[in-house]
């Protein structure tokens, strides 16, 4: 469980003030990290985070300088860990080319997701999946809990989308030319009103849909309430429904791989390549998939739904090799495969290549090798790693903040 707040519109020194006090009751949600996305109207922007509560954040002199702009919008989020460890690098907001994104929830399958064995945060790996594919591609991969709050470059719009393992809340003031949003509806009207806003009514935003608020004219003169947004369905990952298949006399439950029609041709132990014929069906984890030798006859195993994921068994045309571990009976004439020797016969996956990063002294690391070495933060202030970090060492960097420090720089020389 996290804990997601925000505010978007005419920045007040009465907004401001809510905004930080959303944070720290939100910390009930999540008190190993805390995060800050700020943009103002001019396009400056900056993503904030640090371990632990809310105050350790608004000590830091990254946030004072970012929160004394006129931010237009303000994205906050309270971390509980439930994947990943607890670090800077793993605290939310997950910032990449055009998305900057926040999420609450946990993923039972992030397999589904493109690049997911990059990722040790199933949150920042939905976001890289929104960066490549979109949100709409996307949503049908997210396979657990989600509460969603994005912002995407590429059209200026403020996003929000969840499914019904998750809530969140927004309202507007009385005005109407500002947006309060978090994940419990107490804290709008006890931190609004303790500041002051008045405000319409708490709503909650509906279970499998998108809402996206254009900002391009929001908050000039054309635009200055809140624009209504567009909404359109969103339906996360949903299991295949049950393939019922009704067998004559011959079922073997012990095995659960059965196999009916075509023509004995192969042996017992053949090693035989097989082609997805049918929707595969999804009960308890397993996944049913039938198919057709190339000599017609029918085959049928029973796979892990994670195997399944990984061996794209639900597209049509998919191509298996497996074994046949079982005979069928005269009166039946099917086949089972043992589903322990099932292999994918395709080009290896686009996960599998790994991405470089320059190190230390220029040396090239993978992806993966270069997060591990950040984890701990700057050396100086434990802030994250970012475009103009300094190495100290192949374990030590200093952010981009402190870097430009002279004084700081010249000690940790």
């Amino acid at each position: 469980m996290c804990g997601l707040v925000g505010f978007i519109g005419k920045a007040t020194r009465d907004s401001d003030r809510a905004f930080k006090e959303l944070l720290m009751v939100d910390v009930i949600r999540g008190p190993h990290s805390t995060g800050v996305y700020g943009l103002t109207r001019h396009g400056t922007y900056d993503v904030v985070k640090k371990v632990g509560l809310p105050d350790e954040l608004f000590d830091s002199k990254r946030y004072h300088t970012m929160i004394i702009r006129d931010n237009f919008l303000l994205m906050g989020h309270n971390r509980w860990a439930t994947k990943g460890k607890i670090n800077s690098t793993n605290a939310h907001p997950f910032e990449f080319k055009d998305i900057v994104g926040v999420h609450n929830g946990t993923l039972i399958n992030q397999r589904l997701l493109p690049d997911h064995a990059d990722f040790e945060v199933d949150s920042e790996n939905i976001y890289h999946s929104i960066q490549e594919d979109g949100f709409a591609t996307t949503v049908g991969k997210i396979h657990g809990a989600y509460a969603l709050v994005w912002h995407d470059e590429r059209d200026n719009s403020l996003n929000f989308s969840r499914n019904k393992e998750r809530t969140l809340y927004y309202c507007t003031n009385k005005s109407s030319d500002q947006l309060f949003w978090a994940s419990e509806a107490w804290m709008l009207t006890g931190v609004l009103g303790r500041n002051g806003i008045q405000h319409g009514k708490v709503m909650s935003f509906e279970v499998d849909q998108h809402y996206a608020f254009d900002m391009d004219n929001f908050g000039t003169s054309q635009q200055p309430s809140i624009p209504k947004p567009s909404v359109r369905k969103a339906i996360g990952y949903t299991p295949l429904p049950v393939v019922k298949k009704t067998y004559k006399k011959w079922v073997n439950k012990s095995a659960g791989v059965v196999a009916t029609q075509g023509k004995k041709q192969h042996k017992l132990w053949d090693k035989v390549v097989f082609t997805v014929s049918n929707n595969p069906g999804v009960k308890g984890g397993s996944v049913f998939v039938e198919g057709t030798t190339d000599l017609g006859e029918t085959v049928s195993v029973y796979l892990t739904e994670v195997l399944a994921a990984h061996l794209d068994v639900f597209v049509q045309g998919t191509k298996l090799t497996g074994t046949i571990n079982s005979a069928p009976a005269d009166h039946d004439k099917g086949y089972r495969v043992n589903p322990a020797t099932v292999r994918l016969v395709a080009p290896a996956h686009k996960s599998n290549v790994t991405k470089m990063v320059a190190g230390y002294r220029g040396e090239m690391i993978s992806e993966h090798e270069f997060r591990k070495r950040v984890a701990k933060g700057c050396a100086w202030c434990s802030d994250i790693a970012g475009e103009g970090m300094v190495w100290l060492s192949s374990e030590e960097f200093l952010c981009d903040t402190c870097s430009q420090d002279e004084s700081i720089f010249n000690i940790a020389n």
